[in-house]
């Protein structure tokens, strides 16, 4: 006794080592004389069959909350993720989790059935949840690899993610067309900067990826062979070919002097970066209506949805899956099947053709 204060532990020898066991002060948290005995015995047992219960009190101090691993996985994993990867799962990750409880508990302590409930309660954000999952199951592995739990812990496992709709939209050429007129217009009243226009029109004519072309240097373009070659870009190295107009595009733009960059920002020696609210203006401009998807959402074409257009373009011009891959820079070929009902309209169109020919000649006419 200290102080008057009644104290159980364990004290026992064995396999060459003495074990010091603190189990607590009576009467606090309900410890009784009894259930500090129960617990003691349990104790000895474990000592029996080899464990250490002084270093596994150690180990469950020494666990990191999930913030802490989450940190972790940002520093480790930030030179291998691509810088835009980056940024967005810390903007999802301190979203949802950073500042919830979740963030705060010890790893251990998470179980599945906690991220289920995560899971669910995102559930009218369905692609955002899925995300979330995604990221903690990657936290769960780096947390393992730096031996904080054992192979194989991961509470993610067995949590369906949500059925999502896929969000593609196709721009008709009579929408391109009224997305023309309207580049004319505030091309020639100069209510929209030359260079977010120039970027708009490059997205159209090269399907390429938004920030392939925000962040293209003027280094990269090969006029005499009519190519963009990309040192890196989401799938690596990538060449993209230029048609005609892109390349008049391109020879015409004027170029900043000491700026490197094809699109050019607001500030010297820059690339633009927020390209998303001139196209919203363009957009609504043009008139472009947004379509709703089975589930209730409201979809917009957003600028991603260009380089779905010009996939489409080039498919309703006979262009086969793959070759609409290699033009693309996919690296998977399930990305380009995506793309495989779009070849009805071309093959209804020789279909046609064809019946009507056999119903001509059937009929003796030529």
């Amino acid at each position: 006794c200290q102080l008057g204060a009644k104290v159980y532990f364990v004290r026992k020898f064995a396999f060459g080592q003495r074990h010091y066991f603190n189990i607590g002060e009576h009467a606090k948290a309900g410890l009784t004389e009894r259930k500090a005995r129960d617990q003691a015995e349990r104790i000895i047992y474990g000592i029996k069959q080899g464990s250490n219960p002084t270093a596994e009190r150690q180990k469950m101090r020494d666990m990191p909350t999930l913030n802490k691993i989450a940190d972790l996985f940002f520093e480790t994993q930030g030179a291998k993720l691509k810088r835009s990867t980056l940024i967005d799962y810390k903007s999802s990750y301190n979203t949802h989790v950073r500042k919830s409880a979740m963030g705060k508990l010890k790893l251990d302590r998470i179980t599945h059935q906690n991220l289920t409930a995560l899971h669910h309660r995102m559930r009218e954000k369905r692609r955002s949840a899925n995300k979330i999952l995604q990221i903690l199951s990657s936290m769960f592995s780096e947390a393992q690899r730096a031996g904080y739990v054992e192979f194989g812990f991961n509470p993610t496992k067995g949590i369906k993610h949500f059925k999502t709709e896929a969000r593609q939209r196709f721009l008709s050429e009579t929408e391109l067309a009224q997305i023309g007129d309207v580049l004319s217009q505030v091309e020639d009243d100069g209510s929209e900067c030359l260079y977010a226009i120039a970027a708009i029109r490059l997205l159209i004519f090269t399907g390429a990826r938004r920030n392939e072309i925000l962040t293209l240097r003027w280094e990269w373009v090969d006029f005499e062979r009519g190519v963009l070659y990309l040192p890196d870009s989401k799938t690596g190295g990538k060449v993209i070919h230029l048609s005609p107009p892109a390349l008049e595009l391109l020879t015409t733009l004027p170029r900043v002097n000491g700026n490197p960059y094809v699109i050019v920002g607001q500030t010297p020696g820059t690339h633009w970066v927020n390209l998303r609210k001139p196209w919203v203006r363009i957009r609504d401009l043009a008139g472009i209506q947004p379509i709703t998807l089975p589930d209730g959402t409201v979809q917009h074409v957003r600028l991603h949805d260009l380089r779905h257009s010009f996939a489409s373009l080039a498919v309703n011009g006979g262009a086969s899956l793959p070759m609409i891959g290699a033009l693309l820079g996919h690296s998977q070929v399930s990305t380009t099947a995506r793309y495989a009902h779009l070849a009805d309209d071309p093959l209804r169109k020789v279909n046609d053709e064809a019946g009507n020919r056999a119903a001509n000649a059937l009929s003796g006419k030529r």
